[in-house]
């Protein structure tokens, strides 16, 4: 028999990502980019409670009870882009090819004015260091100046992740803000990230040419 792989398998690699287990699994950070110049809050909060540090009022939970919610406060009126950063250590299988991600994702403004760049950010980092979300992994792109009153659903379909294949990444979420007083609240629910490898696992057999003819003999 010669072996013959099966059908592409699918990894969700992000743990608690409805936030139900709390902050299990996830570690908040100012970005290494500027950490200085932002006050950095991130928690798994009963929806739809308010964000601890400014009291803005949250997000129904898209799945469960609890989302995570934090803010992004800007001291300071510049041109500089400062990030709050959720994340953690996935492993990508072996082999992986494309991957899909998805999350529900909502944001406001608390207080100040001036806001032009309001924003998430998503991607794939190294572990060496907090990721920061000008650096080359991003694969989602951000929203700028919205404000939203409930979640609204955000995908990548098929993302390339081969160069990542078989190694711990970290995989980081951003509270983006640039030239903004107040502060930038986000909520988050729902965080996939479902990678796509060949199924190395369960292989099938065919036969072949001379075992064909094997079996044909055989037959009474």
């Amino acid at each position: 028999m010669v072996p013959a792989f099966g059908m592409a398998a699918t990894t969700e690699v992000v743990s608690n990502g409805s936030f139900e287990m709390w902050m299990t699994s996830w570690t908040v950070a100012p970005s290494t980019d500027n950490p200085g110049a932002t006050t950095c809050s991130m928690t798994s909060v009963g929806a739809p409670s308010a964000e601890v540090v400014t009291s803005t009022r949250g997000f129904v939970a898209d799945n469960g009870s609890h989302i995570a919610l934090g803010s992004n406060t800007q001291p300071t009126h510049d041109f500089s882009i400062v990030d709050c950063v959720l994340y953690q250590d996935v492993v990508i299988p072996a082999g992986a090819t494309t991957a899909n991600f998805s999350l529900k994702v909502g944001q406001k403004q608390s207080g100040g004015k001036g806001s032009t760049d309001m924003a998430y950010r998503a991607g794939l980092y190294s572990t060496a260091t907090v990721p920061y979300s000008t650096d080359a992994g991003n694969f989602v792109a951000h929203r700028s100046g919205m404000t939203d009153t409930a979640f609204v659903s955000r995908t990548a379909a098929s993302v390339n992740v081969s160069a990542y294949a078989g190694t711990r990444v970290r995989f980081a979420l951003f509270i983006s803000s640039k030239s903004m007083t107040g502060a930038a609240v986000v909520g988050f629910d729902s965080v996939s990230l479902v990678v796509t490898s060949p199924d190395l696992a369960v292989p099938t057999s065919v036969p072949t040419l001379s075992e064909w003819g094997l079996s044909c003999c055989l037959v009474s």
